[in-house]
């Protein structure tokens, strides 16, 4: 997933990048997750999602924004275990509604 800043004159010069990967961020990437398949900013935040992270499970991320920006640190995740939903195909966070 990729966030570009903007400024009263547009477009920042530099993006941030996250990723599964990128530390800070809770699980790892596989194959075939979508990771940044859906994003929404939420109250400063950006929600993130992964409809098929854990064979189709799903699982969303929240990445919270600073001042200078969206960062990694201190990102959590959830999805339908955490809920205690049912979660085998539930592709969590396949679609995000405003």
């Amino acid at each position: 997933m990729g966030v570009v800043r903007g400024t009263a004159n547009g477009f920042a010069a530099r993006a941030t990048l996250i990723g599964q990967n990128t530390p800070g961020v809770p699980d790892a990437a596989e194959n075939g997750d979508r990771f940044g398949s859906r994003t929404a900013f939420v109250g400063g935040h950006v929600a993130v999602s992964a409809p098929e992270e854990n064979s189709g499970t799903g699982a969303v991320w929240v990445c919270p924004g600073t001042a200078s920006g969206v960062t990694a640190t201190r990102s959590v995740s959830f999805g339908p275990r955490t809920l205690a939903a049912p979660g085998s195909g539930a592709r969590f966070g396949a679609a995000f509604h405003r």
